[in-house]
């Protein structure tokens, strides 16, 4: 995740929201193996301070496995997501997606917060940006 200066490394990054969004999120609503994709390029690292800590941000695009997909049977990741809705004309498909990961190390509690976001739409992952993640605050017990 970070290299011997103490920077982070974009590709681990990067791999960290790979793994939750295939195999927490796509998986958990029922997709099949062949469908996963997660193909993003860091095309942007910067620093940040919110929440009280400095955050690296990592801007990324490319192409992911979409969520979308019609109702077959009960998945688990419906418990956290919803049920689908509508018709899609393909379930899974391939699609175009911007993605930011933050992180930040929290050396006092020797701990290392990850946050990410995805989304088709580049200026609603800015909104988000704006209104979400940096008004975070992060509070240690």
């Amino acid at each position: 995740m970070f290299n011997e200066e103490g920077a982070v490394i974009k590709g681990s990054a990067l791999e960290i929201a790979k793994y939750d969004y295939l195999n927490l999120v796509i998986r958990g609503l029922g997709a099949p193996d062949q469908a996963l994709v997660f193909d993003q390029d860091a095309d942007l690292m910067t620093s940040r301070n919110f929440g009280g800590y400095e955050w690296t941000e990592i801007s990324a695009k490319g192409k992911c496995t979409s969520p979308s997909h019609e109702f077959q049977s009960f998945q688990l990741g419906y418990l956290q997501f919803g049920l689908p809705y509508g018709k899609n004309p393909s379930d899974f498909e391939e699609i175009s997606m911007h993605s930011r990961v933050w992180v930040t190390k929290i050396k006092e509690k020797n701990t290392t917060l990850v946050l990410y976001a995805m989304t088709p739409d580049p200026s609603y992952l800015e909104a988000m940006s704006q209104k979400i993640i940096y008004e975070t605050n992060v509070v240690l017990n």
